[in-house]
């Protein structure tokens, strides 16, 4: 369940969507089985529906689920030579994972002079935690990559909570990145386009299409994606706090 009430997802300002003077290459990251493919494939049939080009490339890894995957998507109005992205070309970084966005695989086809980012401040926790209680996220230095690679063109925020907290499952994040991007200006799709996409896709409509309006509106207000300092507990509060979590 939600944490809290939708915000007002109507009347959201419309961005002015760019032209497809130039062929756009964007690439989508993140963590197999929570819909970062399902992100490309949307792009894909929106562009369709517009009589755009679009090829995608799937790059899965080790495993199409919990294993860090990344796509190249590629639009253009006109044919499109090849199906992956030259390194330094893409213009356009969606992360819904801040570890599979900033693996090299990923980073090296950033244009580090025009890419726009938009990613997730959260990571996925690997096998190595399990053998090192010791081991170190490294997110200072994650979040200094993305900003390395997109300066103030770079956004990092906290999707998974803000797609658990108003929308109750933490599945919305990747599209409130693709909302977040495309009210940005920086996706030459409309609209209409994207939005018959979700529905053709057939899968949590109406979860997607609020996810996708959440991102609209963190770009819109950005205040939004502020997270909440916790309250600390004493060491009784934490007790009682961690029986009931056990008890439960």
């Amino acid at each position: 369940e939600p944490e809290r009430d939708m915000p007002d997802l109507t009347n959201l300002p419309m961005p002015r969507v760019p032209s497809l003077d130039a062929p756009l290459d964007i690439v989508i990251a993140g963590v197999g089985g929570t819909g970062i493919v399902t992100v490309g494939a949307l792009l894909v049939m929106a562009a369709h529906l517009e009589n755009k080009t679009a090829l995608i490339h799937d790059k899965l890894g080790m495993a199409q689920k919990y294993g860090a995957v990344h796509s190249h998507l590629r639009l253009s109005s006109d044919y499109i030579p090849s199906v992956r992205i030259p390194d330094g070309q893409a213009r356009l970084l969606i992360g819904g994972d801040l570890r599979c966005a900033t693996e090299p695989p990923v980073t090296r086809l950033i244009n580090p002079d025009n890419a726009h980012i938009v990613v997730a401040s959260e990571q996925s926790v690997g096998g190595e935690f399990t053998r090192n209680p010791d081991f170190d996220f490294r997110e200072t230095d994650m979040q200094a990559t993305v900003k390395r690679l997109g300066g103030d063109r770079a956004r990092i925020l906290p999707a998974r909570h803000l797609a658990l907290t108003y929308l109750g499952d933490e599945i919305g994040a990747n599209l409130l990145l693709l909302g977040h991007a495309w009210q940005e200006g920086h996706i030459p799709l409309s609209f209409e386009a994207i939005d018959r996409a979700i529905e053709m896709n057939g899968v949590a409509v109406d979860l997607n299409r609020k996810a996708f309006a959440l991102g609209r509106l963190v770009a819109v207000k950005p205040e939004l994606a502020d997270r909440p300092v916790p309250e600390e507990k004493n060491l009784d509060e934490l007790v009682a706090h961690r029986k009931e979590l056990l008890t439960a």
